[in-house]
């Protein structure tokens, strides 16, 4: 469409009143918009309408027409190329904010699509991850879009003011562009909310899931199986040595009691109401269909689509809105009902424990049993007992040794130069030390069986009585690295995807500022600047495919520093290599920035070279066509007086003409200056992203 060439007929008479009086209605009766596609159609077609412009130009000569006229012709042909270039500009100016809105809509459109798909039930697939992710996006991308909203409102307000003729569609998307930036603020602030009633939901669940088991652990050692082999002395120490437990088990209940209130019927979103059911607006929401204000409250009627919902309001009307717009408010059913069983598990406990602890105080078996103790103390003791207390010592300091490994192991930081390397090895020592784990298990399993016909003898020798202690000792410590080895798995498997992810990106990275690096001068060539425009606009398809791995990148580390988070507050043990994941994932975004804001700055660059160069090329034809065609207004022997006076008369116009294209001269000389700054620029630009890389190599 750009490379079609207008063909002059220099011989044609051409009524140019009329022609440029029609080209000139043509542009003031040009629309703006109102889609994007619209301004990129109009912006092609009043392209083949300037050059036609422009052209006119060359046509327009004096001997067509008197002095006078000519003159006129000329004032109102540089009217109509006046008004044509402001179309031009008015139409570019159209298309960078509409596309820029069209960018940021569909940005908008996208986050509050993911908001309304979700499904917010107790069934919601990674809360942490979701939460993490808009916690993240709360300290950084929140504030970008809104600087990015801000701009494109008062951007369309100067355009306006200006009095810009698409006025109409500019406003038309600054509306839009902040009736979505309300909206998808609207959905953050339900999101939040949904957020903060799962994890009550989840802690609700676990917390009473605890409470449950302690209960249940407490309740079998009231089992008369458990007290048979015990005297009522050990069995007061045991009932003694287990209300602790108790009271920490009011305290949970207690603490239960008091969320209870709180947590939300998450199952009521999933499930089909049988029921009257009301819902609460969590925020403002309008759509085409219908509108609800916050803290408005409807009847659900049907939740069989989880992304729009039938609601009925007070006076009757069924209305569909966006089920994440609301919740079900408090409280659960369930988790009253829940707390009112743990409350009576409790109360069964303690009167239970209330009545032993009675009935063992009361007992009067207690009056032969020194009787019975005597007559055992005169029993040898059993000499494996000593043995297998021996062997017990060995396995708490195999224990040990092994924990200190492995802690040396958490403890020390990754090699910088090779870090995956030093994490496989790593791996593969912890695979060791699981083996020699399960080994010494596997030994302490059979120490204790052996130990039962020995601690089943009353009363306990020496060395037997020590035999209970060394054996707990020797199961919390396996259960302590047990639990250190899952974490550090955990941890050193994220670890090594993070590493690897991080080595991915950084050649990704380094082919694309080779690329970089090696664009510099463009060469005085034929469609040089095409070729150079086409190269960075398949890096920038590159480049931003890439962005994928860069999203990666950021949740791998976030994966890594979620695994590490257990160690720490469980056991105090802080990832010695989180800190320099952070400052290279960083850097490798920083680097990805910098690549990206290159070729925005570059392609950029290259096309107002372009412009500028089909400026030049245009001028420079424009005094080519006029002096190609300068008559010939030589004097020959056989021309007579008339002939010599009209040639006369012409060379006087001729020079008249040459005078006047002075300017044009100038006009090309000052494109040439500023088509060779741009073209220097570029080569700076180059020259010092060249340069930032040589420094980066050097650190």
């Amino acid at each position: 469409m750009y490379n079609q060439m207008l063909g002059l007929d220099l011989t044609q008479k051409i009524d140019w009143g009329p022609l440029l009086d029609e080209k000139l209605k043509e542009l003031n009766a040009g629309t703006y918009g109102p889609n994007l596609n619209d301004v990129e159609k109009q912006i092609a077609e009043h392209n083949i309408l300037h050059q036609a412009i422009e052209a006119y130009n060359d046509q327009l000569q004096p001997s067509t027409t008197t002095q006078e006229k000519y003159n006129a012709l000329k004032e109102k042909h540089a009217n109509l190329y006046e008004t044509s270039k402001h179309r031009r500009n008015h139409l570019a100016s159209l298309y960078d904010y509409m596309q820029s809105c069209s960018k940021e809509l569909i940005y908008l459109s996208g986050q509050q699509e993911r908001i309304l798909q979700r499904d917010w039930s107790d069934h919601m697939i990674d809360p942490p991850g979701v939460r993490m992710e808009y916690e993240k996006f709360k300290t950084s991308g929140l504030l970008a879009h809104e600087r990015e909203t801000n701009q494109l409102q008062q951007e369309g307000d100067r355009l306006i003011e200006m009095r810009h003729p698409g006025s109409p569609t500019i406003k038309m998307h600054r509306d839009a562009v902040q009736t979505e930036w309300q909206a998808f603020l609207n959905l953050c602030l339900a999101q939040e909310i949904h957020l903060d009633n799962i994890e009550n939901y989840k802690k609700f669940q676990l917390d009473a899931e605890t409470l449950s088991d302690s209960l249940e652990r407490l309740s079998s050692t009231l089992d008369p199986k458990a007290l048979s082999n015990k005297t009522n002395p050990e069995v007061v120490l045991a009932l003694e040595g287990d209300e602790p437990a108790v009271k920490r088990n009011e305290q949970r209940l207690a603490a239960l009691r008091e969320l209870s209130g709180e947590i939300v019927p998450l199952k009521l979103r999933r499930s089909k109401p049988t029921k009257p059911t009301t819902v609460v607006s969590l925020c403002d929401w309008a759509d085409e269909e219908d509108t609800v204000r916050r803290g408005e409250s409807l009847n659900l009627k049907s939740n069989a689509d989880n992304k729009n919902w039938e609601l009925q309001s007070s006076s009757g009307k069924i209305r569909t809105l966006p089920g994440a717009c609301f919740m079900v408010p408090p409280p659960d059913a369930e988790a009253l009902e829940k707390v009112n069983s743990l409350d009576r598990a409790l109360c069964d406990l303690k009167n239970q424990r209330s009545a032993l602890l009675t009935s063992v105080k009361n007992s009067t078996v207690e009056v032969v049993r020194p009787q019975r103790t005597a007559s055992v103390q005169s029993l040898p003791e059993d000499p494996r007992a000593a043995e297998l207390a021996s062997e017990l010592d060995k396995i708490n300091r195999a224990l040990e040794q092994c924990e200190k490994q492995i802690l040396s192991r958490l403890r020390a930081p990754l090699d910088s130069r090779n870090p995956t390397q030093d994490l496989a090895d790593r791996l593969q020592q912890h695979q060791r030390s699981a083996q020699t784990l399960r080994k010494l298990e596997s030994e302490k399993d059979a120490i204790q069986i052996e130990m039962e016909p020995i601690l089943a003898k009353k009363p306990l020798g020496p060395a037997a009585s020590t035999l209970p202690p060394k054996l707990s000792a020797a199961n919390n410590k396996i259960d302590d690295i047990n639990a250190i080895m899952d974490l550090y798995s955990k941890k050193a498997t994220a670890s090594m995807f993070l590493e690897k992810q991080m080595q991915k990106v950084d050649g990704v990275l380094s082919g694309f500022e080779e690329q970089l690096a090696k664009d510099g001068v463009i060469l005085d060539k034929p469609d040089a600047l095409q070729q150079r425009s086409q190269q960075l606009q398949n890096m920038c398809k590159d480049v931003a495919s890439t962005k994928v791995e860069i999203n990666k990148l950021g949740k791998d580390l976030d994966l890594t520093a979620q695994a590490s988070s257990p160690l720490q507050q469980g056991f105090s043990e802080y990832c010695p290599d989180i800190r320099r994941q952070e400052n290279d994932v960083k850097k490798l975004k920083n680097r990805y920035a910098n690549v990206n804001n290159q070729l925005l700055e570059r392609s950029a660059l290259i096309k107002e070279t372009t412009n500028k160069n089909q400026d030049f090329q245009n001028a420079v034809q424009s005094l080519d066509f006029f002096l190609v065609n300068l008559p010939n207004n030589a004097i020959k022997p056989t021309d007579d007086v008339v002939q010599i006076t009209a040639k006369q008369n012409s060379q006087r116009k001729v020079t008249d003409d040459i005078r006047k294209k002075s300017a044009d001269l100038e006009r090309v000389k000052g494109l040439s200056h500023e088509l060779q700054d741009i073209l220097n620029e570029y080569e700076v630009k180059s020259n010092t992203f060249r340069g930032t890389l040589v420094d980066d190599d050097d650190d």
